[in-house]
């Protein structure tokens, strides 16, 4: 059995500025934080995003972008099943006239 079905998936998004950020705040450091955090906490990393050299007063950074633009349509996706399980539940148990 698959210890990850019970873990909740996440996505880690870490970020520079610059190529001079010093090793505390290195792209490794912040990754290998959040791989500690989720391991610790009940997640499961499905993805990891990461942009380097990208300023965060803006949102229009590639990977972030893709992060939020991935994780909208998996929510679509989540919910779409279940409206489809819903809208075929009732059928399953209709008499035959």
């Amino acid at each position: 059995m698959d210890d990850r079905l019970d873990l909740i998936p996440a996505a880690l998004y870490a970020r520079v500025s610059s190529d001079r950020q010093d090793v505390d705040l290195s792209v490794a450091a912040q990754l290998r934080a959040l791989r500690n955090y989720a391991e610790k906490n009940g997640y499961h990393v499905a993805r990891e995003y990461v942009d380097e050299a990208e300023s965060g007063r803006i949102a229009d950074r590639p990977q972030f972008k893709k992060m939020i633009d991935e994780a909208a349509k998996a929510q679509a996706q989540r919910r779409q099943g279940r409206l489809h399980h819903r809208a075929g539940r009732g059928q399953r148990y209709r008499q035959a006239p």
